[in-house]
């Protein structure tokens, strides 16, 4: 998918929700936008992955050159406000690049980001974000983080010049 623009979209469902796709496997996107949308996870706690462009990228996919201006909401787990969930677990890397989220992100449950909710996997090389920031703020329950929600354990991913403005995480419970 390249150079598409999503204006003032609103995208529910119970799990994998994203404005430009719910999940995204072996995939190219480049110079794509969202801007105005509202995305809810309505599925409860043991649902998941929502993000504002995609709600779970996963196996040789790049993303590049790509923003988003969106509020993001949950009921569930992985909650991103660009990407809720990355997934290398195939020995296949994902790799995000150039790309910025700006808006909120909120969950009662936990593993919620500014930017990217879970990374997961660790096979291989990992995955890689280079070039990125947001300025959103992100509000759970549990694994809160301004840039990254939770990074799982043994999971690789390789951060390069990123940043998060957005004033960190707030949590309404413990945080591991």
């Amino acid at each position: 998918v390249a150079n598409l623009r999503i204006a003032n979209a609103t995208v529910s469902g119970r799990s994998y929700v994203g404005t430009l796709a719910g999940c995204a496997e072996d995939a190219t996107v480049t110079n794509c936008s969202v801007v105005g949308a509202t995305v809810m996870a309505t599925g409860g706690p043991n649902y998941g992955r929502a993000g504002a462009l995609i709600g779970h990228i996963k196996i040789n996919c790049f993303v590049s050159r790509c923003f988003a201006i969106a509020d993001v909401s949950a009921g569930s787990h992985h909650v991103g406000g660009f990407i809720g969930v990355i997934d290398d677990d195939n020995h296949a890397p994902c790799v995000v690049s150039n790309c910025f989220s700006v808006g909120s992100v909120s969950s009662t449950a936990n593993c919620v980001g500014g930017f990217i909710g879970y990374v997961t996997g660790g096979h291989g090389s990992g995955s890689f974000v280079f070039d990125c920031y947001t300025v959103a703020r992100a509000h759970g329950s549990d694994s809160v983080g301004g840039f990254f929600g939770k990074l799982e354990q043994n999971c690789k991913v390789t951060l390069g010049r990123c940043y998060a403005a957005g004033g960190g995480g707030d949590t309404t419970g413990t945080s591991h």
